[in-house]
Formats: C-alpha cells, sequence, structure tokens
C-alpha cells in the first residue's frame, strides 16, 4: 500500500515549505483500501523571536474500496 502526495512524491519524510500566510491545499491518493495512520508535523519560526517551533497531528482515513 501506498500513500501519494499530489505535490510531492516523496513520502514519508517529505518536506513542503509553505510561504507565512499562505492558503495552501494538500491532496492525498491511496492505493489500495484500508485504514491508514499518516502523522504530519508542522514547523515553523516565529517572528518575533526568531525561535523555531514544532506540532504533530495524527490523522486516520478509512479507505473504502
Amino acid at each position: 500500500m501506498s500513500a501519494r502526495n499530489d505535490h510531492c512524491h516523496r513520502l514519508p519524510g517529505h518536506t513542503k515549505p509553505l510561504a507565512a500566510g499562505a492558503h495552501t491545499h494538500a491532496n492525498r491518493a491511496f492505493s489500495a483500501a484500508g485504514t491508514y495512520t499518516v502523522t504530519f508535523r508542522v514547523s515553523g519560526t516565529l517572528a518575533a523571536t526568531g525561535a523555531t517551533v514544532s506540532t504533530d497531528a495524527t490523522y486516520t482515513f478509512k479507505v473504502l474500496p
């Protein structure tokens, strides 16, 4: 089973840089039915302090045939 990103085919572990204030959509496609759990890590640099912050979010997708 594999997952595909519409912008980049290097899953897992790829990065997708975004500009501050950007409004972006990312699509995923799955090659087979099943339950997929995907964890995304978002990180950025705070303009006020220069500190890098990050957080993870885990999503579960149930793909039907």
